[in-house]
């Protein structure tokens, strides 16, 4: 017989108080509900380092459909109401086209693998990785279209049971996307712990993006812009305040004099960056062999870019029909890391073989099996940078050409 942990029992109590009242909102509003990352995957020994909460699901769906949708109840025939587990089980929805749940491809979604570049630059393993270290959730679990959709009475009737979860929990700290929005309707809500900091950190907005600091539950929040609309500023703006707050208590945190000069440090780069990339930018050869995809905002209009639609990077597009093939140059730390990237491709393996038959040295990107590190280098001597950078782009187009035509 299996032994119930502390944290099993106290969130299947806490699922059991909650359901009863979203198929209660549900069933009146026609609106499905879930959560984001599995709950029951969370156990006593490992403290969730954070939790990161968006406004809610936003994808839309009925709950009558919910109710007879075998994806959802792994059952033929419709239910009356959904059970307690579903609050548990995270995104469950099972994906006929890819024979698995929604959770099971999360890291493939776009928005999560730009939520792991807000916490690369903590500890040697991303958190992200890690389903034990962290809660991805929603405000409220109703999945409205848009969140202009959730009326005067939906996020106050159903944030009691979100702030019951966070104290369950106990994160380190909670992080709040679309930050801004999320702040003001925590201070527009009543009977909830939440004291609004902004006055007393100003963090330096980088382009229109804002951080903000509070204190839920006594726990420290931060909002900050959704991964899905940042600029390559906002990233290095976002994972250095990230990397400087993990772990703090409220009290302790660092001056706001420390988290701008740090935090200006880190963006300054993507700046040289961009000249870095206009000076060594490769010339495309005819039979579009490689693309170069820029993580530079400014080059949009300059050289006619687009933003990819998977990655959210800019890029100079050639298509190479289902073998198109990118040299990425990015600002990472006090580094530049350049990395080849592979997209629309089944075999991972055909990324790695391009590279051993050009005899150059890779590692495995963390979170896309299909882009590797080829070098890194210090940001010092620029023309060495241009030097590196121009000869590995020339050996990779050679072997790209090589081993697409052969």
């Amino acid at each position: 017989m299996k032994v119930k942990t502390m944290i099993k029992e106290k969130l299947e109590n806490w699922a059991e108080r909650a359901i009863a009242l979203y198929n209660e909102i549900g069933k009146e509003k026609n609106l499905s509900f879930y959560t984001q990352s599995p709950l029951n995957k969370l156990v006593d020994n490992q403290k969730v380092e954070v939790m990161i909460i968006g406004i809610n699901p936003g994808s839309e769906g009925d709950y009558e459909s919910m109710l007879s949708d075998k994806a959802w109840t792994s059952r033929d025939g419709k239910i009356d109401k959904m059970p307690a587990g579903h609050l548990l089980k995270g995104n469950y929805n099972w994906d006929k086209s890819k024979n698995c749940t929604s959770w099971d491809i999360h890291i493939k979604w776009p928005y999560f693998q730009g939520l792991m570049r807000y916490f690369s630059r903590i500890g040697e393993s991303n958190i992200l990785l890690d389903e034990t270290r962290f809660v991805l959730t929603n405000m409220t679990f109703l999945n409205t279209k848009n969140k202009k959709d959730l009326n005067n009475d939906i996020l106050p009737r159903t944030i009691s049971h979100t702030i019951d979860l966070i104290k369950i929990i106990k994160p380190k700290m909670i992080v709040f996307l679309d930050g801004g929005e999320a702040f003001g309707y925590l201070n527009n809500l009543e009977k909830i712990e939440f004291q609004d900091l902004r006055s007393k950190y100003t963090i330096k907005k980088v382009k229109s993006s804002s951080i903000h600091v509070g204190s839920l539950c006594g726990i420290p929040c931060y909002g900050i812009r959704h991964p899905a609309h940042a600029a390559e500023e906002e990233f290095l703006h976002i994972s250095t305040f990230l990397k400087l707050v993990h772990s703090c208590e409220i009290n302790d945190l660092p001056t706001c004099d420390e988290i701008n000069r740090q935090c200006y440090e880190a963006v300054k780069f993507v700046e040289k960056a961009k000249t870095l990339t206009k000076a060594i930018q490769p010339r495309v050869s005819e039979t579009g062999a490689i693309t170069w995809i820029y993580q530079h905002e400014v080059l949009v209009n300059e050289l006619s870019t687009n933003r990819n639609s998977n990655t959210g990077d800019f890029q100079k597009t050639v298509e190479l029909g289902k073998k198109n093939i990118a040299i990425v140059l990015t600002p990472n730390e006090n580094m530049y890391d350049l990395t080849v990237f592979w997209r629309n491709i089944d075999n991972s393996n055909d990324l790695e073989k391009l590279l051993e038959s050009a005899n150059i040295e890779f590692r495995p990107y963390t979170g896309n099996p299909n882009r590797h590190y080829v070098t890194s280098f210090d940001f010092g001597d620029d023309e060495t940078i241009k030097e590196t950078v121009t000869k590995t782009v020339q050996t990779l187009k050679d072997a790209i050409v090589n081993y697409i035509t052969h």
